[in-house]
């Protein structure tokens, strides 16, 4: 069995003349720029935000999200408001954490009244 033959074209070599050979090229840093500014890496870092964080919380996030889904969104006050007549431990839960995060709030000098229940 033969392997039918395929015509590759032949290109003639570059021509080379004394000053544009490769290796004769001056290589030349590229001009100092400013550095640019990076963009955040999520909508959440554009804006002044507090996080507060909860780990080995002892509760099935299913629990927990229905809480979480009531209160994204809301003000903090309203959100702290809704999570105090609660009757689930999710609510004690972002109590909690919704408390931690408005004291590190205030630390950082931010108005409370204005703060947002969001996603992080």
């Amino acid at each position: 069995m033969s392997i039918p033959y395929q015509h590759i074209p032949q290109h003639p070599p570059p021509q080379h003349t004394p000053n544009t050979h490769p290796t004769h090229t001056q290589h030349t840093a590229p001009p100092l720029t400013e550095p640019e500014k990076q963009s955040p890496k999520s909508p959440y870092e554009a804006v002044d935000t507090v996080v507060a964080v909860k780990q080995q919380a002892r509760i099935s996030p299913k629990k927990l999200n229905l809480i979480a889904r009531l209160v994204r969104g809301m003000s903090a006050h309203d959100a702290v408001l809704q999570c105090a007549v609660s009757d689930k431990k999710g609510g004690r839960i972002a109590l909690e954490l919704l408390k931690n995060a408005l004291e590190d709030a205030k630390n950082k000098g931010m108005d409370v009244n204005q703060l947002v229940v969001g996603v992080y």
